[in-house]
This record gives C-alpha cells, structure tokens and sequence, in this order.
C-alpha cells in the first residue's frame, strides 16, 4: 500500500475543552477508517494578541500528529502484507514496543501476564533499552551479536548497571526477537545462544550484630514493622508490605504469606494488594516465636488504638505495615528510604533486597540445609538457592576445615600433632 493510496487526511477540531486532530483513512480493501488524537492543548488558551502564533503552532501538531500516523499505517499495511521488508524498515526501538503490546493483548505462549509482570517489562524497555538503540537508529535487520555486545557493554561501563541487570535486558530483548522470528520478519534469532558469566553474584549483607543495630534504630517510625518483617523472615518488598492481620494466626502462632502489595506506577501511585505470590512455592508460612507473637500483638493493639482518631486513615486498616495515621507503606518509598536508613545509623549501604540476602545468608551460614533454607525463602527449586548462596561455607565444611586445622597446627612446636588423631573427635555432631 502506498500513501497515494491511503490517502490521510486530518483536520483540527474542538472536543470538550481540548483540540483533538480527527484523522481519516482508506484501508487496503478502500474501507474508509477514523479516530481522534488528542494534542492536549485547551481552546483558546492563547494569550491576548498571539492567537496567530498559537494557531500556527497547533497546526505544526497536526502535521505533526498526521505525519507519525502516515508512518505507522504504512508500515502496518507492509507487515501484513510483506512481513520480511519490514524488518529493513522498522525501527527496533519501536519493535520492542510492538513487541510489547503483543505481551499486554496476548501475554506470553497464551498464558496471560500479570500487571507487575507487564509494568517490569515496560520500564525495562522505555527507560533502559529503547533509549540506546532509539539515538542510533538501529533497525530490526541491524540487530546482531555484535549490536548487542555493544550494548550490554555501554550499559556497564557507561550507567554501571551489573551483570545480572544486563540479563534481565537480554530476557526481554530475546523474547521481543523471537516474537520477530515467529513473525517471519528476521530468518533466526541474533540473541539465542547469547554467553554471559557465570560468576556467581556477591552480595552485600549485615552480620547478626549490624542487623541489632538496624532494629534498634528503626524502633518507634513508620518503617519499624515492614523493616523488622524483613530482617526476620527474609520476604520479597511486595510480601512484606502485602502482610494483613489475618494472614497471622494467634492462636497457633503461624505467620501466612499469601499475597503481595503491587505498584504499576513510580512513587507510589496505583497501589493494589494481589492475592499472588512470585512462584508457587511463595505461597509459604512461618512459625511464630513468643517474641515474634508478642511483637505483632503489641502491633495491633497500637494500630487498634489509634484508630479511635477521627482523622485516622482506614482504607488499610487491614493491613500490618501502616503509617501512624493509618496510609499504607509504598513499596517504593520502602525501597528508596532503607538504604538511607542503614546509612544513617552508622552502618554500610545496605539495598532492601539485600536484607533478604542477609536472612538467607544467615540461616546457611548457622548449618540450615540448603533445601530447608529453599523452603524458608520460597525459591521455586533448590539449585536457583545453589546458585545464589552456594559460595557459602556450610557447617559441613567448618567441620573440614577443624580437621585440617588439627592435623596441621602450624601454633605448635612440635610434630606430636602430626601423630595418630582421634577420628572420634570429627565425628556427625548428630551422633553426639
């Protein structure tokens, strides 16, 4: 189709209070097609004495407007048409974004996304991906190992991103390619096969003593409950803050985790609780020490307390993690105000995140199993818990190392140690 046959035209009109640019169309069957785009500018808005330049600049929208639509028809009719030259002729910014809305209409092989899922996806794209290939004009055809390589290097090099931010790139960036597999427009997939490091990540976390003093500065703020929450059981942002009071059962002494408070927008805004976990293993629970028991309900009876205030906010009141005057804790300003935290009571930078980390880490570094301590985090599997903390010591092997240790005392004076050792001595602490 050409844009002689289109034929697009478009015209400024008033709806409401705004200028809207009304476009007209013929579909290659000579159907005639409209829609309306809004330019956000109010009528007669214009200061007194420049209508002419007001107008001028209106009329440049609409050219504007009807120019990009050109485009965009054109290029769809060549897609159903001759899928295969598109991909010389698209952008791979805007593919990702068609790629993209294919995600949010048809979701992933069928199954559908969920709005977190479709929110992470649509940050990564617009904020992080699309604004490198974008100023370069990459199409979809230049795509290749090498563009990407170069990509992923800038990335960490010029922005400092890690390697494990770089592969959640990749992730979108394979699957946005495949979809242009599947869509006859490129022969193969550039990223299938794509090698990064296999270093296992090192983390940032606190000791027992450095997660005491966290605890005793945060005592009686807002951040108390979700910061303890967290340095007690490990849990994901969402998990924390999606904790209500009858997910804890009293009586037992069992704390649920069932489901997560979500944002779709930054600072807080559209805020939701989904009964959802990451995984299906997420869907976990925990018992209750006495001290842990008697810190929830100390928790509820203030929270109880302080709703006899007329001005106190019960739209969350069934939620554990509140404000003092009743607001709900947003995921981000939990994220963005606990580095600060652990900063300014005196200790190292610590991410959210990485209190979890520390939890975990904990837990293997005082002998737990690493399947126990799967369950305990709620990874799907036990090598995804191998994979992250296997570069841990396990008690096992402080068990080896005072072996060794024994055998070999470099502190004596002596080679007596090197004599006959009682083996009884190493034996399965179990067994003791």
């Amino acid at each position: 189709m050409t844009a002689q046959q289109l034929k697009i035209k478009s015209r400024i009109i008033e709806r409401g209070s705004k200028y809207h640019v009304a476009l007209s169309w013929h579909t290659p069957d000579g159907s005639r097609k409209r829609t309306t785009v809004a330019t956000g500018v109010i009528v007669n808005s214009f200061q007194k004495g420049h209508k002419k330049e007001f107008m001028a600049a209106l009329e440049a929208q609409r050219k504007t407007i009807e120019s990009e639509w050109e485009s965009k028809l054109l290029a769809e009719a060549l897609f159903k048409e001759k899928p295969e030259a598109l991909a010389d002729k698209i952008l791979f910014s805007d593919w990702l974004l068609k790629w993209l809305d294919h995600m949010i209409l048809d979701g992933n092989d069928g199954k559908k996304l969920s709005g977190t899922t479709l929110y992470n996806y649509g940050n990564v794209i617009r904020n992080s991906i699309n604004p490198y290939f974008l100023e370069r004009h990459v199409k979809l055809s230049g795509v290749n190992k090498d563009s990407l390589t170069e990509f992923y290097t800038y990335k960490k090099n010029h922005d400092g991103v890690s390697e494990s931010t770089v592969k959640h790139y990749h992730a979108n960036i394979q699957k946005a390619l495949n979809y242009a597999v599947e869509k006859k427009l490129i022969e193969k997939n550039p990223a299938a096969g794509f090698r990064f490091s296999k270093k296992k990540p090192a983390h940032n976390i606190f000791n027992e003593a450095q997660v005491y003093q966290l605890a005793q500065y945060v005592r009686g703020t807002d951040l108390e409950a979700p910061i303890f929450i967290a340095s007690t059981f490990g849990l994901r942002r969402g998990e924390i803050l999606g904790i209500k009071w009858d997910a804890i059962d009293f009586e037992h002494g069992i704390l649920y985790v069932r489901g997560e408070l979500l944002e779709y927008d930054e600072n807080g805004h559209n805020l939701r609780w989904e009964q959802r976990t990451k995984t299906d293993k997420s869907e976990r629970s925990f018992w209750l020490t006495d001290e842990q028991k008697s810190y929830f309900e100390n928790l509820k009876k203030e929270q109880d307390e302080r709703r006899k205030d007329p001005d106190y906010n019960n739209k969350w009141r069934e939620f554990v993690c509140v404000r003092s005057n009743g607001d709900i804790i947003s995921p981000w300003y939990l994220s963005s105000q606990f580095p600060k935290i652990t900063v300014k009571c005196g200790l190292p930078r610590l991410k959210l995140h990485e209190m979890r980390h520390t939890v975990i880490s904990l837990l293997i570094l005082k002998g737990f199993g690493l399947k126990e301590v799967s369950d305990y985090a709620g990874h799907n599997n036990i090598s995804m818990t191998a994979d992250t903390y296997g570069n841990l010591p396990s008690m096992n092997s402080k068990r080896l190392a005072a072996t060794m240790g024994s055998i070999f005392n470099f502190s004596s004076t002596t080679d007596s140690n090197l004599s006959a050792v009682n083996m009884t001595d190493f034996s399965n602490p179990a067994q003791k």
